[in-house]
C-alpha cells in the first residue's frame, strides 16, 4: 500500500510509510519526511493498494480453480464449441508450464467459458463474474 498526503494542489508520496500528524510539532511525518502545517486539516492522508495482477498457475492448478460441476459442464461443452475446445487444448498441451492468467486473452477465455457453461445450465448466469474473479485470483478453493 502507498500513502500520499496532499492538500488539493499538492500530493506528497509518503510510500509505504504511514503519514501521522505530531500535534506537538505541528507536523506531518512520514519515515524520514517531515511536513510543517499551520494546523492538521490542511493535509489529508491517500491510500492506494496496488492493483491485484492475476497470478501464473500450473496447468492442473488452473483446472483445479474450477469446481467439479464447472469441469464436467467444460467437458460437454467443449464438444461442441471449438473455441472453448481450443482454449482448454492450450490449457492441456504437454509442453505448457503455466497459465498466466494476467494475459487478456486468458481473462476472455475465461469469462467465454462460464457463459457458455451458463448457456449450458451448468452455472447460473448471476454467477459469472463472481466465478470469473474467484478464478482469477488464483487461489484454489
Amino acid at each position: 500500500m502507498n500513502y500520499f498526503l496532499t492538500n488539493g494542489s499538492e500530493r506528497i508520496n509518503c510510500a509505504d510509510a504511514e503519514p501521522f500528524f505530531d500535534a506537538e510539532a505541528s507536523c506531518w511525518r512520514a519515515g524520514h519526511l517531515t511536513i510543517y502545517v499551520a494546523n492538521i486539516d490542511e493535509m489529508r492522508v491517500e491510500r492506494q493498494t496496488a492493483p491485484v495482477v492475476p497470478p501464473a498457475v500450473t496447468p492442473i492448478q488452473f483446472k483445479l480453480l474450477w469446481n467439479s460441476a464447472e469441469r464436467v459442464g467444460i467437458a460437454v461443452v467443449r464438444k461442441d464449441n471449438m473455441a472453448v475446445d481450443d482454449f482448454m487444448n492450450l490449457v492441456d498441451h504437454p509442453k505448457l508450464t503455466e497459465v498466466d492468467m494476467a494475459l487478456q486473452s486468458v481473462q476472455d477465455a475465461i469469462a467465454y467459458t462460464l457463459g457458455c457453461l451458463a448457456a449450458g445450465g451448468f452455472i447460473s448466469p448471476g454467477d459469472i463474474e463472481k466465478r470469473t474473479a474467484q478464478i482469477l485470483t488464483g487461489v484454489l478453493r
